[in-house]
């Protein structure tokens, strides 16, 4: 019982945990400038800047970022869904 009730609050965590860099990461790979607009809690902006990001040559490369993430985010729930249903 209590291996699947932290089976089952780990994939809470990592659910919520997935939600919000998906929603990061999908603002960034959509619109970089909509993802500066993002309220700063939900940002997760680091070390980034809005007035380091005017060019499109800075796009792009904030494009790709959230293209990784997407990609890795997805790439991890994958296998976690994969070995889940082999056990």
């Amino acid at each position: 019982m209590t291996d699947r009730m932290l089976q089952t609050g780990a994939w809470v965590v990592f659910a919520l945990t997935a939600a919000v860099i998906l929603v990061n990461a999908g603002c960034m790979l959509v619109s970089p400038r909509a993802w500066f607009a993002l309220p700063r809690w939900l940002r997760l902006q680091g070390p980034h800047a809005r007035n380091l990001h005017e060019d499109r040559w800075s796009d792009l490369q904030m494009r790709l970022a959230g293209a990784a993430i997407v990609a890795v985010i997805v790439g991890t729930a994958f296998e976690l869904m994969r070995s889940a249903s082999s056990k």
